[in-house]
């Protein structure tokens, strides 16, 4: 180590031991030589010695009293996004903690902002909590972003002025207010102000300028006041620590902002700040606070509207101070008077306040309660407060594993931003996203690459779902989505759709019914018989037809009593429909684009079986095999049997589910999955058990036909180690891909 890098290490050193007790000297050492070797022959965009950057980056840390694994992880925060070297080296060379402190930063660095949308701007605020995972992860981001902007305010030129634009707003949109929320209130001001010179620069220079063109004027108030301040508190034996400053340019323009006054206009842009010594017992330990606050007002015209008592009634973080604005009159002084803010707590208090989480957690949000990152956050807040004097307990209480652990943050292929539960699936991003696109939905890609459509998804995943005007919800999904929004929206559409699915197959019944007994009724006359079956609805009327729930032998009755008593033997509806048909054999089986019609899951019909309907109430026409077990039975009532036949598309898919017994060996599930995607199959599900050297293997996959299905287990018959292959003719859901 030259002397230079052996002065840099001494010096961390030195500031750490100020403040904390806890220091692993070698694991810096070795930080101080990784960063500088690592950085020896790159650059910052500022064109300085990258190692600088990872340098002032560390002294932050320092100056926000951090612990020594923090400091070393922002000597090292970009090493794994800038080398070749992995979180595991890092895990390696120094430890477990360190190694995720550098990997959560990689993390959360890689997240942009597309738009200025606050909503957008709200939830990736809860993915990079999500994320990081330890709350250190975001002190480092804070330390990285305030000295790239320190770093941009030196070197500033109008040629990079959109790449400055961009980390100004990111740190304006997400960090500012991540860094207010965590207290930090020493980085949150410099972020603020840093960013608004390079987003609104006219406004700032504007401001700036006047400031200082009054700059004398204001330290002549501040020195006013303090001295008058300090002399009265001397007389009362208070021992305090006075200091004044204009507020900062942005809170001012904020002012400006929000009361629609010029700047002109704004009196109170002037703070004074008093640090009283707190007491050994209970009854002194604020007594100087107050005592200080009795001062104030003595001396000054106080503003009781102003008054805030946060010792008292502290605020929800336990933040506490008093706060006051009073109106300053000078008497011996050709200046104005002007309303000041003074700030009134105890060394504790302010050490409390400045040392990070506890500041300012709610202060000044003009909101009636607190939104979901403040709740969140809540929890450790306690725990935070009651170490927050003691750096090493401090830092333990940082973990926010649990922090949004019932939600996950996904991105669109344009990089909008969706909160989500944990556990959602692409189908629920769909749903989410708009409804056409879920009802829509055929397929998805998460990161670049093609999954089925109950793939978990996980924060940061990329999803792109692939849409088709003639994909359909299939009632399967309702076995896999997670938010009550897609739930709710297949329910409806399969209700809709099996409203008009079978009212059009009721519609179909009742007119074959008629014409085949050359009966003409008028509409109005069977919307008079609709009625007599309870039925005010005449769409309802023909649905229930088309369902079951109403035979047509009933409605027949009620139309034509007579008609019946002309029925042979053979049943009414097959006449009905043999009639309608003519010669044509059967209903035509076309998926369920004309009529409400399902498959049994007994049997799993598939194009090329023989296959036979029956009128199942509520459900339509049910498709079986004709050698279906439950055939038989289901005979017993040949009014609602009906002759159908196979009309599917050529490039229709139907899922097939079969069982395979094989030797298990190295590469067979391979072997399989090539085989199937070589015979024009996908594979929809596996589930693959073994036990001593057999494997039981029992896959859903789609088909076009039965000879298709036959064709596939051929092929997979001749793979190495097969014993059998069956198709599965029970359980399992039959639907259209």
């Amino acid at each position: 180590m030259d002397q230079n890098i052996e002065n840099v290490y001494h010096d961390l050193v030195d500031k750490i031991k100020r403040y904390s007790s806890s220091l692993n000297e070698d694991l810096l050492k070795k930080a101080v030589e990784w960063s500088h070797n690592t950085y020896r022959e790159k650059l910052h965009f500022s064109g300085k010695p990258y190692f600088e950057h990872c340098l002032n980056v560390a002294q932050i840390l320092v100056d926000l009293k951090m612990d020594y694994e923090t400091i070393i992880a922002g000597l090292l925060h970009a090493i794994i996004i800038d080398t070749e070297i992995t979180t595991d080296e890092i895990r390696k060379n120094f430890n477990e903690s360190i190694a995720n402190l550098v990997s959560g930063f990689s993390q959360i660095s890689e997240l942009r902002l597309k738009s200025n949308d606050l909503k957008q701007e709200d939830i990736l605020r809860k993915l990079i909590l999500s994320i990081a995972k330890d709350l250190r992860v975001i002190i480092i981001k804070f330390a990285d972003q305030l000295e790239r902007l320190r770093a941009i305010d030196v070197t500033f030129d109008e040629r990079n002025k959109t790449f400055v634009q961009n980390i100004a707003q990111e740190t304006m949109s997400i960090y500012a207010p991540l860094a207010h929320r965590l207290g930090v209130n020493r980085i949150k001001q410099e972020l603020e102000d840093l960013s608004f010179k390079f987003l609104n620069h006219d406004t700032y220079q504007y401001i700036q300028q006047r400031l200082t063109e009054s700059r004398d004027v204001q330290e002549r108030y501040i020195n006013l006041i303090i001295n008058e301040l300090s002399e009265r508190l001397r007389s009362l034996n208070v021992e305090a620590k006075i200091s004044g400053r204009p507020k900062s340019i942005y809170s001012i323009h904020k002012k400006m902002v929000n009361r629609g006054y010029s700047l002109d206009k704004i009196s109170d842009i002037l703070a004074i700040r008093i640090i009283v010594k707190e007491g050994d017992s209970p009854d002194t330990r604020y007594r100087d606070c107050y005592t200080a606050l009795s001062v104030v007002q003595e001396l000054y015209k106080p503003i009781q509207s102003l008054y805030a008592d946060y010792i008292t009634n502290p605020r929800e973080n336990g933040y506490q101070s008093i706060h006051i604005k009073a109106l300053f009159e000078p008497q011996q002084s050709p200046l104005e008077r002007r309303i000041v803010e003074v700030q009134i707590r105890t060394d504790k208090m302010h050490e409390k306040a400045e040392t990070g989480i506890a500041a300012h957690w709610l202060y000044k949000e003009r909101k009636s309660k607190m939104d979901e990152v403040d709740e969140k956050l809540s929890f450790i807040r306690q725990k935070v407060l009651e170490d927050a004097l003691d750096p090493d307990k401090f830092m333990q209480s940082l973990n926010i594993d649990d922090l949004f652990r019932d939600d996950i943050f996904i991105f669109s292929p344009d990089r909008d931003l969706w909160q989500l539960p944990k556990g959602s699936t692409p189908v629920d991003f769909a749903f989410h996203v708009h409804t056409d696109v879920g009802l829509h939905c055929l397929g998805a890609k998460i990161n670049g690459k093609l999954v089925q459509l109950n793939t978990e998804l996980k924060s940061g995943d990329t999803v792109e779902i692939i849409t088709s005007n003639n994909q359909q919800p299939n009632r399967d999904w309702l076995k896999f989505v997670k938010t009550n929004k897609a739930k709710s929206r297949i329910r409806h559409w399969m209700k809709q759709s099996q409203f008009e699915q079978s009212r059009k197959l009721g519609e179909e019944m009742l007119n074959k019914a008629l014409k085949s007994f050359h009966l003409e009724i008028s509409n109005d006359e069977l919307r008079s018989i609709a009625r007599t079956f309870k039925f005010d609805d005449y769409s309802n009327f023909l649905s229930a037809i088309g369902l079951g729930e109403l035979t047509i032998n009933n409605v027949i009755r009620a139309v034509a009593p007579e008609k019946l008593n002309e029925t042979n033997d053979e049943s009414l509806l097959k006449r009905i429909i043999k009639r309608a048909k003519g010669n044509e054999p059967g209903v035509k089986v076309q998926g369920e684009k004309n009529l409400l019609i399902t498959f049994a899951k007994c049997c799993q019909p598939l194009p090329g079986d023989k296959i036979t309907g029956f009128v199942v109430r509520g459900k339509g026409v049910v498709i079986h095999r004709t050698d279906c077990k439950n055939v038989p039975k289901l005979l017993e009532n040949p009014d609602r049997n009906i002759d159908v036949q196979w009309a599917i598309d050529p490039d229709k898919k139907f899922v097939s589910r079969i069982n395979m017994i094989a030797e298990n060996h190295r590469g067979f599930l391979r072997s399989v999955t090539d085989t199937i995607e070589a015979m024009n199959s996908n594979i929809v599900s596996i589930d693959m058990k073994t036990k001593d050297t057999l494997l039981n293997n029992i896959m859903a996959i789609e088909v076009l036909n039965v000879n298709h299905l036959a064709r596939i287990i051929s092929k997979l018959k001749s793979i190495k180690g097969v014993i059998r292959v069956d198709r599965i003719e029970g359980d399992g859901s039959i639907d259209y891909i």
